[in-house]
């Protein structure tokens, strides 16, 4: 019976899936937290930027659409 489980752990592929998967997943962590840092306002875009290690322009984007 073949198993997710194996195929992600098992071959080359699933790994390489795994990876892409973990990476979008925190790609979306720090953009949910940098929305929150947003929010409250006591850091800059270039401060949040530094800190999470993000492109400054995706920050600046995320600053810009909050208060749209």
């Amino acid at each position: 019976m073949w198993r997710w489980r194996d195929y992600l752990k098992n071959t080359q592929k699933g790994r390489e899936e795994l990876d892409k998967i973990t990476q979008m997943i925190f790609d979306e962590k720090k953009l949910e937290y940098a929305r929150r840092l947003l929010a409250r306002g006591k850091n800059t875009p270039e401060e949040i930027a530094e800190d999470l290690d993000m492109d400054i322009e995706v920050v600046k984007d995320l600053a810009k659409n909050m208060t749209a």
